[in-house]
């Protein structure tokens, strides 16, 4: 019971939790799961090789793992508490998910099971990545160790890729 007691003031000195209703917690994480709903089909849309060839924006926005992470991280930073930044950011990514593959099963009739497989990975670890980065708001050395977290992860994955593989590598 103490050392709860203890984690439990560690965290509130970094940020403080809002108060939140029953309605407002639906409400973040229906938004979450309508923001991912959008911005899965928004990708898959625009994930067609002639309009990705005629402007490359869209490839480097919608597939690239860095948009996601933005959107990810900025959903944990702007909820009222850990755990509701956990629900928002894993509703999210499974609704786009859903969309997105489901669209392409639907009307491209194939199935990316190892694309498939590695967001549904990332859906899977989102909501702990999500739960430390709400902290990011808060003060102190933990805080800004946060907001580094999800630009170090990319540039490591960045970093990893290029050594492997060589210049261009895709991020996934």
């Amino acid at each position: 019971m103490q050392s709860n007691t203890s984690v439990s003031y560690k965290r509130k000195k970094i940020r403080v939790i809002e108060k939140t209703n029953i309605r407002q917690k639906i409400f973040a994480v229906l938004q979450g799961m309508i923001l991912g709903l959008m911005l899965g089909l928004i990708a898959k849309l625009v994930d067609v090789p002639k309009i990705t060839s005629a402007m490359p924006i869209f490839d480097e926005l919608g597939g690239r793992l860095g948009i996601w992470v933005f959107t990810a991280t900025l959903l944990a930073v702007f909820s009222a508490s850990p755990q509701l930044a956990a629900g928002r950011v894993f509703s999210f990514f499974v609704a786009m998910l859903f969309m997105y593959y489901i669209y392409t099963v639907l009307f491209l009739g194939f199935f990316p099971k190892g694309q498939i497989i590695f967001w549904g990975a990332c859906a899977i670890v989102s909501p702990f990545c999500a739960f430390v980065i709400w902290f990011a708001r808060g003060k102190g050395w933990i805080s800004i160790i946060c907001a580094a977290l999800p630009i170090t992860a990319l540039l490591i994955k960045l970093n990893i890729l290029t050594l492997l593989f060589g210049k261009g590598t895709r991020l996934y």
